[in-house]
């Protein structure tokens, strides 16, 4: 993340040749045609129900299709106002409510809102949630009846079959029946790790008639089904490996009041049988989403399900990217922990190296800067003769605690003029080392080989698969699949790049 300051595939078809035709085929050519004209007006071929799965991705050069999926519903927009959330939110303080809830309610919407609480909330939550229209399932800890080990983690009251990491299952089902208000958009959510920028029952990606369940994929090939989290349980219980599936997210559906009722009988029908196989159950936190899993890629959700890809819905799974390089690393966390005795948390990374603004933006940037950079120099806690980057240290730790000032602003990765491939450069080179590895080569033949592409296609120096640039022209893009008009970390490809790719492009400027 980049640092702003001042102002703010298929066959191919053969050519069609063109011949006279009799006609008699003319004549049987046009009947042909009118039992197909008949048949899709009586909705038995390619019914208006009936819609391609938004589910594809490419997979062995071609296109692999999810499942077919029917819509039932009607094609009516969802109205925000008879929508409901659902999430168990058990144990939080008033700062996650704030974020969850304040967010959602900022966007304008004025449905429902139905979450579970400990039956010991803190006032300050309580009085919270009064103030924001939230409904309120107060929830209590109680024994287990699952498990014949008695050590185990404590159940819900009322809930005595199902782990905690279950629970919200049933539960959301009896929440649902009870609202008998909440007939269109249904929302069933994590809060603690989740928040809104947009109400999501009004947003432009639903697409109607929208199917009964919405499932959400993660992003995709960096997590896959052949994850630990889906694979291990599934071929322990089920005896068969799942396969290479994008990743559903199980903390975060959607759909029609009907499709999410459905979805919730199976997962709570399959739950019964996970607990009362003991090749199948396990103190595992987590295998909800390997069962979420399991029904959708074995088609028994039905077929008014969808799996949304990552980024083109209502609801965006960050979880893998953002972990990939966040101000927990030890480049800034060691650093500013030992200097200024502060974790800095979870946050984007903002890379030091590259930053614009205005002429006074930047002047005061700098001023910030050596400012804080005299006092690292004279702290000995603080000063490091050998360690390499603590300058980025600096830089995150000056904008995350505000000293840089409100005219400053973070631009999101691959959204602005400079564009950090850094940490996805890096993946994909010791991904090739490894490859060459594995077949007795090292870093050295790598550098010395192409990444990807021919001599004649040397603009498609990287696999599309990556989706991160301009196959014709070799351009690093931006999000939108514009150029990124600036390119930093780009050595983190390995020398190829360069003598593959860049020198080539330098000659034509």
């Amino acid at each position: 993340m980049a640092l702003s300051l001042g102002r703010r595939r298929g066959q191919k078809t053969k050519g069609l040749g063109i011949r006279r035709v009799s006609y008699r085929s003319m004549a049987v050519a046009a009947f042909i045609f009118s039992l197909f004209a008949v048949a899709f007006w009586q909705g038995l071929i390619f019914a208006p129900n009936a819609v391609l799965s938004p589910s594809l991705s490419q997979e062995a050069g071609g296109l692999r299709v999810v499942a077919n999926k029917e819509k039932t519903s009607p094609i009516r927009k969802w109205d925000s106002s008879k929508s409901v959330l659902m999430g168990l939110a058990s144990g939080y303080g008033k700062y996650t409510f704030e974020q969850f809830v304040g967010s959602l309610r900022a966007t304008g919407f004025s449905g429902a809102i139905i979450l579970g609480i400990a039956s010991d909330a803190p006032r300050d939550v309580l009085d919270y949630l009064a103030e924001t229209n939230v409904t309120v399932k107060e929830v209590t800890l109680g024994p287990c009846t699952y498990h014949d080990d008695s050590s185990r983690s404590k159940c819900l009251v009322g809930f005595p079959d199902y782990k905690l990491s279950w629970v919200r299952f049933p539960l959301s089902k009896q929440w649902l029946l009870d609202c008998k208000e909440c007939t269109d958009g249904i929302m069933m959510t994590d809060v603690r790790d989740a928040y809104f920028q947009a109400d999501p029952f009004t947003h432009s990606s639903i697409k109607y008639p929208v199917p009964g369940l919405m499932t959400f994929e993660e992003i995709y090939p960096d997590l896959t089904t052949e994850n630990w989290l889906t694979n291990a349980p599934i071929e322990k219980c089920k005896g068969y490996e799942i396969g290479n599936h994008p990743m559903l997210c199980s903390g975060s559906t959607m759909g029609t009041r009907e499709g999410i009722l459905n979805y919730l009988d199976v997962m709570l029908k399959e739950f019964d049988a996970w607990s009362k196989d003991k090749k199948c159950f396990s103190n595992m936190v987590g295998d909800d989403q390997s069962i979420h899993n399991h029904l959708y890629y074995s088609g028994m959700f039905g077929k008014d399900t969808a799996a949304i890809p990552h980024r083109t819905g209502p609801i965006h799974v960050v979880g893998v990217q953002a972990n990939k390089i966040t101000t927990e690393h030890w480049l800034t966390n060691v650093p500013i922990k030992k200097c200024k005795g502060y974790k800095i948390g979870n946050h984007p990374m903002l890379c030091s190296g590259s930053t614009m603004g205005t002429r006074e933006g930047i002047l005061s940037y700098i001023d910030v800067m050596m400012k804080e950079l005299d006092v690292w120099n004279k702290d000995k806690q603080c000063h490091s003769s050998t360690m390499v980057g603590d300058d980025q240290s600096i830089h995150n730790h000056l904008y995350y605690s505000g000293m840089f000032g409100k005219d400053t602003a973070a631009i999101p990765h691959r959204t602005g003029p400079i564009h950090v491939v850094g940490v996805q450069a890096n993946k994909i080179f010791r991904a090739a080392i490894k490859e060459a590895e594995e077949v007795g080569d090292d870093e050295k033949w790598v550098n010395g080989h192409r990444l990807y592409g021919t001599e004649d296609k040397w603009q498609e120096w990287l696999d599309p698969k990556h989706g991160l640039i301009d196959p014709k022209t070799g351009l690093i893009t931006n999000l939108v699949g514009s150029p990124s008009p600036q390119v930093h970390q780009f050595d983190r490809f390995g020398l190829s790049f360069g003598r593959f790719y860049l020198d080539r492009k330098m000659a034509e400027w």
